[in-house]
């Protein structure tokens, strides 16, 4: 079994899906240059894939009651955004 990290960008909207393997663990979201980044590792040997919902999230805004894990803070201009997995 084949493991590789890969890495996915999201835009700058609070909800969005994104297409990976089945089995994808994300690791980590990050700001890379003027784009919201997350990393994944994945077992790239599957062709099964699977759909992960982000929210991303303003601080003092209010938090969703669908998110399931915490997966990193960005800063960006004068903008603190917090990455959440959905369910």
């Amino acid at each position: 079994m084949s493991r590789r990290v890969w890495k996915y960008t999201l835009a700058f909207k609070e909800r969005q899906t994104l297409t990976m393997p089945v089995g994808a663990t994300v690791l980590s979201a990050q700001l890379q240059g003027e784009h919201i980044c997350v990393w994944v590792d994945v077992c790239d040997e599957f062709d099964a894939q699977q759909s992960m919902r982000f929210i991303i999230v303003g601080t003092g805004d209010e938090i969703p009651p669908d998110v399931e894990r915490y997966v990193g803070t960005v800063q960006i201009l004068k903008n603190v955004l917090h990455i959440y997995l959905g369910l």
